[in-house]
């Protein structure tokens, strides 16, 4: 598309796309953000509770 060639409305029409275009983009970026954020702190407090239980299975008795 040739922006030099478009009357007024045409390129008011062609920004609000672009612009509409942007901000899902950004909204998704963000989205990934949160969901990478959130994994993170999945992952951080699953391994917790894995190191928690192997210290409580170390401090069983012998044969039990």
């Amino acid at each position: 598309m040739n922006v030099e060639e478009l009357n007024d409305e045409e390129l008011q029409a062609e920004l609000a796309r672009l612009k509409q275009q942007f901000e899902h983009s950004a909204a998704q970026e963000d989205a990934s953000a949160q969901t990478n954020q959130l994994y993170s702190e999945f992952v951080r407090a699953r391994n917790e509770a894995i190191r928690r239980l192997i210290q409580r299975s170390d401090a069983l008795p012998s044969g039990e």
